[in-house]
């Protein structure tokens, strides 16, 4: 079922998913973002104003709405964190979050060992905490998708981003399959299913949908240089269906719960969408 929105939480939550989703909509449709510079320089701005908004909450003395107005502040705080996620682009301090150093690279694995090594993050859910293996990415590594906030460049910015949009203990990315592996194109293929909620106030669920994960690896390094993803999904729909589920669900069906490989092409296809070459040629680890 999904959770309707608070009362309790404001007009200013409101404002500030929709100036997200405008965001990134116009990159939608220009193909770029507003200089992440005026984004970073907002979003400061912002955390002084609420900051300040917080202090005086704290001061008024009916308790019912000290709570009420301490509650709505902290929804904005949090809001504003997850616009911070959101949009990848925006300069790295501004990602606070604890991320232990790597202290070293585990360069030149074999395919077949990186590709264990993705398994792994899939199933301790690391593509939604946003804990990858780091060792086995160059620290610039390059990640692109049909989200618009894309593409984004280093791992330690997409990990710290990546662990502030989910609600994780009630999201999932469900590895469907063995990482596939094409040792002639140096490159390993995840296919997935993402279903849950995100990490806002009121915790809404987004549309469920099919995707796939090909990740590069540089033949001088031996580290993942490009992780790139595909969707079933068209960005704007899963979108959507967070602002105004009922309509995207009218629009979009959610995509099917999968459990094996073979449900994921078949859905992938009835989605509307082409299997992927790798799909068909590449070896199974």
């Amino acid at each position: 079922t999904r959770v309707p929105f608070p009362r309790t939480h404001g007009m200013p939550a409101v404002f500030m998913l929709l100036a997200a989703l405008a965001v990134s909509l116009d990159a939608l449709h220009n193909g770029v973002l507003p200089r992440p510079t005026r984004v970073a320089t907002a979003l400061s701005s912002l955390d002084a104003r609420l900051a300040t908004a917080y202090e005086r909450a704290q001061l008024v003395p009916c308790p019912f709405f000290r709570r009420r107005f301490t509650d709505t502040v902290e929804s904005g705080q949090q809001m504003a964190q997850w616009v911070r996620a959101r949009h990848k682009s925006l300069p790295i301090d501004l990602l606070h979050g604890p991320l232990l150093a790597v202290d070293s690279k585990l360069g030149h694995l074999a395919l077949g060992e990186i590709a264990a090594i993705l398994y792994a993050d899939f199933e301790r859910a690391a593509y939604i905490n946003g804990r990858l293996t780091r060792a086995v990415y160059d620290d610039e590594c390059f990640f692109d998708g049909p989200d618009p906030d894309m593409p984004v460049r280093g791992v330690r910015k997409y990990c710290l981003a990546v662990g502030g949009l989910f609600d994780v203990p009630r999201s999932e990315c469900r590895l469907l399959g063995a990482p596939v592996v094409d040792e002639l194109a140096g490159t390993i293929s995840c296919h997935w299913r993402l279903a849950g909620k995100l990490r806002l106030p009121w915790h809404p669920a987004f549309k469920p949908y099919l995707g796939y994960t090909t990740y590069r690896v540089d033949a001088q390094s031996g580290l993942i240089a490009e992780q790139i993803e595909a969707w079933s999904i068209h960005p704007f729909f899963a979108f959507l269906s967070v602002l105004l589920p009922d309509l995207a669900d009218t629009l979009v069906p959610d995509a099917p719960d999968v459990r094996s490989i073979d449900e994921w092409a078949a859905a992938w296809v009835a989605a509307g969408a082409k299997l992927p070459t790798h799909f068909l040629k590449s070896s199974s680890v």
